[in-house]
């Protein structure tokens, strides 16, 4: 009985592992082109920008802005 206990917690801490797995994944991913969206980027950014303060090296950030992107997307 207590191994069986056991391994129903097992499988509920496993079956919440994977689903705040896949919250994280949906909350930093745009839904329509599967790419990393604004809290994603600026995570991204806050890490790089504390690694290049720590170690002090320089660090470079390329920006691009795409005119009617929604005209891409419905293409």
């Amino acid at each position: 009985v207590l191994i069986e206990l056991f391994s129903q917690l097992v499988g509920a801490s496993i079956g919440n592992i994977k689903l705040f797995e896949k919250l994280q994944r949906q909350a930093t991913t745009d839904g329509l082109t599967s790419l990393a969206n604004h809290k994603a980027f600026y995570g991204v950014l806050e890490k790089e920008l504390w690694r290049s303060r720590r170690y002090g090296e320089q660090i470079s950030l390329i920006m691009i802005d795409v005119d009617n992107l929604r005209e891409i997307n419905d293409a």
